[in-house]
C-alpha cells in the first residue's frame, strides 16, 4: 500500500500554520487592548509617545512574522506541488528560523513591557498581560518545535520520491542533473528573495523615517520592479530568454542598490532614529541582500547553462504532465 506522503505532509503544514496563525493573531490582538490601557494610564504626551512608539514597533515584528508563517505554508505547498526537493529541505531550515524567532518574541513582548513601564513611570499592574496571552505566546514555539522533527521525517520520504522525478527528467546525466539543480535552486533563492526584501522594506517605511514622498513611491516601484522580477527571472531561466534574463539581472542590481540605499539613510543620516531597532533591521537588511546576491549569481549560472538541453527536457515533461507527450517507440528488432 502507498503512502500519500505528501498529502500528510501538506495537511500537517495547514493544519500548523492555522494554529500558528490563530496564536499570532491572539498577541496582536492583545497587544492592541494592552496599548489603549497604557494609554488610559499615561502620565503626559512624551509617555504617550513612547508608548505609541513601541507598539508600532511590536505590531510591525508581528505582522512579518505572521506573513512569515504563511508564507511557510506556500513554500511548502509549492516544493509538493512541483516535486522540489530542494525546496522542501531549505522549507526545514525556514521553520527552524520561525522557532527561534517565536523564541526570541516572547522576550520581545516582556522587554518591551517593561520598558515602557519605566519610561512612562507606570504601575506594575498596568497592562498585565492574562493567561491566554501568555499561553498562546508560548504555544507558537511549542507547536514549531513539535512540528520540526514531524516534518524532518516527512522530508525524508518525500525526498525518496521525489528524487525519482529528476531522474526520469534529467535520464540520469550528471551534467543535467546539474544544470537541474541549478534552475530549481535559483527559482527557489528567488522566492525567499521577494518575501524578505517585501519584509525589510515594511518595517523600512514603518519604523524609520521616511519622507511622504517616498511612502507613495518605494511601494508603488518597489511593486512593479518586484514583479517584473519575479517574472522576467522564472521565464528567462525556464524558456532560456537572454533579453529576459539580462532584464532580471539588471533588476537584481536595482534592487541591491536599494538596500545599500536605505542601509545609507538609516545608519549615516539617522542613526538615532534606527538605533532602537538596529538588529532586526540589520538581520532582514542583510539576509535581503544575500538573497539578492545569490539570485543575481544563480541567474548567470543559468545563462550559463543555455543551449545544453534543459529548456528540451522540461518541455517534455510539461507535455508529460499535460498527457500530450509521447515517448518516442523504440525499434527493438535494429
Amino acid at each position: 500500500m502507498k503512502v500519500h506522503w505528501a498529502r500528510r505532509t501538506l495537511t500537517l503544514s495547514i493544519v500548523v500554520t492555522i494554529l500558528c496563525a490563530a496564536c499570532q493573531s491572539w498577541i496582536m490582538i492583545n497587544q492592541t487592548q494592552k496599548l489603549k490601557e497604557l494609554l488610559a494610564a499615561s502620565t503626559g504626551s512624551k509617555a504617550d509617545a513612547d508608548i505609541w512608539q513601541k507598539w508600532k514597533t511590536e505590531m510591525t515584528y508581528h505582522s512579518v512574522f505572521l506573513a512569515s508563517i504563511f508564507f511557510g505554508l506556500y513554500v511548502t505547498w509549492d516544493g509538493i506541488m512541483n516535486h522540489n526537493t530542494l525546496e522542501i529541505i531549505a522549507t526545514n531550515c525556514y521553520y527552524a528560523g520561525m522557532l527561534g524567532y517565536a523564541i526570541a518574541q516572547i522576550f520581545q513582548v516582556m522587554e518591551g513591557r517593561n520598558l515602557i513601564l519605566n519610561q512612562s513611570l507606570l504601575d506594575g499592574s498596568v497592562g498585565t498581560y492574562t493567561g491566554i496571552f501568555l499561553a498562546a505566546l508560548l504555544l507558537l514555539p511549542i507547536l514549531l518545535g513539535m512540528f520540526l522533527p514531524v516534518f524532518a521525517v516527512f522530508t525524508r520520504y518525500l525526498n525518496r520520491d521525489f528524487d525519482w522525478r529528476m531522474y526520469r527528467i534529467t535520464g540520469g546525466e550528471i551534467d543535467m542533473t546539474k544544470y537541474f539543480s541549478a534552475y530549481h535552486v535559483t527559482l527557489l533563492l528567488l522566492k525567499f528573495d521577494a518575501f524578505f526584501v517585501s519584509a525589510f522594506t515594511v518595517i523600512d517605511l514603518v519604523l524609520t523615517r521616511v519622507s511622504a514622498r517616498g511612502i507613495i513611491v518605494i511601494p508603488s516601484l518597489g511593486a512593479i520592479v518586484g514583479i517584473a522580477a519575479m517574472l522576467t527571472g522564472y521565464y528567462g531561466i525556464r524558456y532560456e530568454l537572454r533579453i529576459s534574463l539580462f532584464t532580471f539581472l539588471s533588476l537584481m542590481l536595482v534592487i541591491m542598490g536599494y538596500i545599500i540605499q536605505r542601509l545609507y539613510e538609516a545608519f549615516v543620516q539617522e542613526y538615532d532614529q534606527v538605533q532602537r531597532i538596529k538588529i532586526p533591521y540589520l538581520f532582514y537588511a542583510v539576509v535581503s541582500m544575500g538573497l539578492s546576491v545569490a539570485c543575481f549569481l544563480g541567474g548567470v549560472r543559468c545563462w550559463w547553462n543555455f543551449g545544453k538541453g534543459l529548456k528540451t527536457v522540461l518541455d517534455q515533461e510539461s507535455k508529460r504532465k499535460d498527457g500530450v507527450y509521447a515517448q518516442e517507440e523504440m525499434n527493438l528488432e535494429e
